[in-house]
């Protein structure tokens, strides 16, 4: 049994669908999640908990496409303060593979990540078209969760 956090950013709601379905699969696994916002989220809680799910969409934001959510350009600020020497992480995005960046939101969180001196347990889950196919995607986040190391 695992303390896991899953922090999310969404603007359509499928990120938070998604990473509800995740946190009802790793319940069912008997671990204990808490799903937070990201602009609620102050990066030292981080420290309790055996892992950390960023959950995010991938959009068009200051200039340039395949973006986090906006919520994590002020998280990112703050966690960056800090060091995660060992601390374990992963990363589930949503995107669009019709644009040129698709899920270029799962590279950017899995560098601020690999500098702040934070591990990704696993591949970052990359979801294309959330609401286009939502069982079969749903289906992808639990086989995924199945496979994250805790």
């Amino acid at each position: 049994m695992a303390k896991i956090l899953i922090a999310y950013g969404t603007n359509s709601s499928g990120t938070l669908f998604a990473s509800k379905v995740l946190c009802d699969f790793l319940q069912s696994k008997e671990h204990i999640v808490d799903m937070m916002e990201v602009r609620l989220l102050h990066p030292n809680i981080i420290e309790g908990y055996d892992l950390i799910i960023f959950g995010t969409n991938t959009w068009f934001y200051n200039g340039s496409q395949g973006q986090p959510h906006i919520w994590f350009f002020p998280f990112e600020k703050e966690f960056r303060k800090l060091t995660f020497n060992n601390k374990k992480f992963a990363i589930l995005a949503l995107g669009d593979s019709s644009y040129i960046e698709f899920c270029h939101s799962a590279d950017y969180l899995e560098k601020m990540i690999s500098e702040s001196g934070g591990i990704l347990t696993i591949s970052s889950l990359r979801i294309d078209g959330y609401f286009f196919d939502e069982a079969q995607n749903n289906k992808r986040i639990q086989d995924w969760a199945a496979q994250l190391s805790v």
